[in-house]
């Protein structure tokens, strides 16, 4: 969603959880982009609930085989918008993105995922 007002996020139950993306065409992933809000506008003044350790991961298809690009951590005392620059050796192009979150910042009970945007170049058809 184009907004990141507080509470204007997909949560999922937990601290780990995980997003697979479709994308339009087969791209050489680059890199990611997570967004969540800041404290400064966290009605509760924590953002507990926001992705810690998280992996990605490319994929032709919602199936068992997948590469991983990455594993990272988003840093909730940094800017809310964050890039996370991919492996620069890719075995090839995907069409599928694995958001994997692994851990949050305390929030037992859930997660919220504001933005994560996938750059990249796309592959030749």
């Amino acid at each position: 969603q184009p907004n990141t007002r507080p509470g204007q996020c997909w949560a999922f139950q937990g601290a780990q959880g995980q997003a697979v993306t479709r994308l339009p065409q087969h791209i050489w992933p680059g890199a990611v982009t997570v967004e969540h809000i800041s404290k400064a506008v966290s009605p509760s003044g924590e953002v507990s609930s926001a992705p810690k350790d998280f992996a990605v991961f490319g994929m032709d298809e919602e199936g068992p085989e997948e590469d991983l690009l990455g594993l990272f951590a988003y840093d909730v005392e940094q800017e809310a918008v964050q890039t996370f620059h991919l492996k620069k050796q890719l075995p090839r192009a995907f069409q599928f993105i694995k958001f994997q979150v692994r851990s949050n910042w305390g929030k037992r009970e859930y997660t919220c995922l504001y933005q994560v945007q996938v750059q990249g170049i796309l592959a030749a058809q």
